[in-house]
């Protein structure tokens, strides 16, 4: 949901939306990662679980979506939208 008010996509109305939301998600994937190691170098174990725990978040919602992507729907649309 984040990354899609990122990049200005409300609904997946346009073939491609899904592909362009996964691949900012990757990215932000790899953005946490990086963070996540740096607490972990500075010892802060907050920092390191609060990202830990986005990176979860984030994973999960990437399984949904993939699943969506694969199965040709926009489920992920709806599975998202109620959640919040």
């Amino acid at each position: 949901q984040e990354v899609k008010r990122e990049i200005g996509i409300k609904e997946f109305t346009e073939p491609g939306h899904p592909e362009i939301v996964f691949s900012k998600m990757k990215q932000k994937l790899h953005q946490l990662k990086k963070q996540r190691d740096a607490y972990e170098q500075d010892d802060n174990a907050e920092g390191y679980v609060e990202t830990d725990d986005k990176i979860i978040a984030l994973e999960e919602e990437m399984a949904v979506l993939v699943d969506g992507i694969n199965a040709g729907t926009s489920g992920y649309t709806a599975t998202a939208t109620s959640a919040n």
